[in-house]
């Protein structure tokens, strides 16, 4: 975690306003991490966390307010601790018990009835956990509503851009290494490139033991978004504002990524991020300077 001015100021100043309109807030502390993460999340104890990289992905200072209402939420509802305590219940229930003795006692399939038994728990537990976000995103659309009406459609937009957060819109290509590698002195080699262990890789088409879906945390964006459009009929439909104040907050926190991975000794995504942020900014003297710090 790192402590910012930068940061905390911007979200102090989305904190006090979304507390004003809603009292019923009590204190939060936010916490600012480190990593490639693009994500924010609430731990049950008046604490909120925000990846430095979810600074980068968003677009602007609502969908920041936004998120930080959802996160809230889990709070007021008490998400983590219920939680945690579902969990203990389960594991120490009757029933997970005499299921866990009857696995034992059979002579052919324990380890397949066992697989089963975990499959079944994880499933629930997931699906659990999928109320609990539109939960959230309900209550979280009201705090943020109350906080700022005339912008409450950026709800909708952070719920589009979290659709496709884990889609990289750029990755680097043999051209572009080539172009950061290449030097009169030492020629640029493709084998530097080539892995052996990809070419042999053999993908898998047998069936799954895991239908992935169930294993979603978070409901499918689409569907949340659906719900908050069916739940509240007066959502704007001004789909853009000027993100122009956010992007001094965005283009700090690509720095700050790169930095942060770095300080992780996490050299090779921090080199990897710094080479993308090279691409779109050849110039920069900074990006170059991480360039020969990862290496």
């Amino acid at each position: 975690f790192i402590v910012d001015e930068k940061y905390s100021q911007l979200v102090d100043m989305i904190f006090k306003t979304i507390k004003t309109a809603n009292p019923q807030i009590g204190d939060i502390k936010f916490l600012f991490a480190l990593g490639d993460e693009p994500n924010a999340y609430n731990n049950g104890e008046d604490i909120v966390v925000i990846y430095l990289k979810y600074f980068e992905k968003i677009d602007n200072e609502y969908q920041l307010a936004f998120t930080i209402c959802h996160e809230i939420a889990h709070q007021l509802l008490n998400h983590s601790k219920k939680g945690i305590l579902k969990y203990v219940e389960t594991n120490n229930s009757d029933q997970l018990k005499e299921e866990t003795k009857l696995i034992k006692r059979q002579k052919y399939n324990k380890g397949q009835n066992a697989k089963l038994l975990v499959k079944k728990m994880v499933y629930e537990s997931r699906g659990e956990n999928r109320k609990k976000e539109t939960e959230a995103d309900s209550l979280g659309f009201v705090m943020f509503n109350k906080a700022f009406p005339k912008q409450n459609y950026q709800a909708i937009a952070t719920l589009e851009l979290l659709d496709k957060i884990d889609k990289e819109k750029d990755s680097l290509t043999e051209k572009d290494y080539k172009l950061f590698f290449n030097s009169e002195k030492q020629a640029f080699k493709k084998q530097w490139i080539i892995n052996d262990e990809l070419d042999n890789y053999v993908y898998d088409k047998t069936t799954k033991f895991w239908q992935i879906d169930s294993l979603k945390t978070h409901a499918d964006c689409l569907d949340r978004i659906s719900f908050l459009k069916r739940k509240f009929k007066n959502i704007s439909s001004a789909k853009t504002i000027d993100g122009y104040k956010y992007n001094s907050i965005k283009i700090n926190s690509q720095n700050d990524v790169v930095v942060g991975l770095h300080f992780m000794k996490d050299y090779g995504n921090s080199l990897y991020e710094t080479l993308l942020q090279l691409k779109q900014n050849p110039k920069d003297l900074f990006y170059g300077i991480m360039v020969s710090t990862n290496l």
